[in-house]
């Protein structure tokens, strides 16, 4: 299981206002903020690092979404690369924005003209 299918709770539209409309994947479960030093847990997981490293400590070896234990108690935690690039793609996309064009296929802003068939690929994926 991963964060991206697990993401709807009883709790997201409380959370909804919190996250501030970034894409699901780039907000940490626990915080319900926008991440910044992403960790991935062995089940897939991913938070921010300071985040789950609270939550270890409070409660060791379980995994703050399932409330499982992690095997052998240890939940492997390791930097997650890809999302955080996706995150630095996302604040760049959105400074991009400001001077905004529209997207070729669906007709939503994205970055300026020179960069519209990198960010058109770039708006397509963050928009899931």
């Amino acid at each position: 299981a991963s964060q991206r299918e697990d993401s709807g709770s009883d709790d997201e539209d409380s959370n909804s206002q919190s996250n501030k409309g970034f894409p699901p994947i780039l907000v940490c479960p626990i915080t319900h903020a926008l991440m910044c030093v992403p960790y991935k847990d062995c089940k897939g997981y991913t938070y921010e690092r300071a985040a789950i490293m609270k939550e270890l400590t409070e409660q060791p070896g379980i995994c703050p979404i399932t409330k499982d234990a992690y095997p052998d108690s240890v939940p492997g935690l390791e930097f997650d690369k890809e999302v955080s690039n996706k995150i630095r793609e996302y604040l760049e996309y959105r400074t991009l924005k400001k001077t905004a064009v529209l997207c070729q296929d669906c007709r939503s802003t994205i970055g300026d003209e020179s960069q519209v068939p990198q960010w058109t690929a770039l708006h397509h994926a963050m928009a899931r």
